[in-house]
Formats: C-alpha cells, sequence, structure tokens
C-alpha cells in the first residue's frame, strides 16, 4: 500500500488515475524500495505494467494495482 499524488483542480482533488483502459494508455510501475541507498538517491526498479483495479480515499488515495506483465 503506497500514497499516490494527487492533482488539485478546482475544488476538489482528483486522483491521477486516468481512466487508461478507455483511452489506450498503458501504465507502467516504478518503485523505490528506499529513499537512498549508498548515500544517494535509490533507484526506481521496474516492475511492468499494471491496471488500476480499485482505489479509495482521497488524500492520500490508495490505488490496488495489478501487474499485467
Amino acid at each position: 500500500h503506497r500514497p499516490v499524488r494527487a492533482v488539485h483542480r478546482g475544488e476538489g482533488w482528483t486522483p491521477l488515475r486516468i481512466e487508461h483502459r478507455t483511452r489506450g494508455i498503458q501504465i507502467h510501475l516504478f518503485v523505490r524500495d528506499a529513499k537512498l541507498a549508498a548515500g544517494k538517491a535509490a533507484p526506481f526498479v521496474y516492475h511492468g505494467r499494471v491496471t488500476v483495479r480499485s482505489h479509495s480515499g482521497t488524500r492520500p488515495i490508495s490505488v490496488t494495482l495489478e501487474l499485467i506483465d
């Protein structure tokens, strides 16, 4: 479970969740396991393409992703 950044648009908070399936947009998951590695910013690790299964909350939003490859 990791918080996801959101974009403020007008009065409410709109999650950075796009109707990716209907728009043909692919989401790729990159995760950093820690902030630092050897005293420097840790690298992000590519985990593959994902699809959004569900989301809840607003600030922070919780998103459940499913790896598809």
